[in-house]
């Protein structure tokens, strides 16, 4: 059996996982999901949520990258 397919799209408050995470959070989840998107995979891993968050604007996390 497949694990439930989410949808990260921070414009759509669809499910109540989303609406528990900051705007941030669902910023980075919506940018993993084009990238596994952009790059025809099927999944969303830790590598495309580590490639989401060290390309955000006004984070912290490209600066602890450095």
């Amino acid at each position: 059996m497949s694990p439930p397919v989410f949808d990260f799209n921070p414009e759509r408050k669809g499910t109540a996982m989303m609406d528990k995470l900051t705007q941030k959070s669902q910023e980075a989840l919506h940018d993993a999901q084009a990238l596994a998107r952009d790059y025809s995979h099927q999944e969303i891993d830790g590598h495309h949520l580590a490639l989401a968050l060290s390309r955000q604007v006004e984070s912290i996390v490209p600066t602890l990258l450095q």
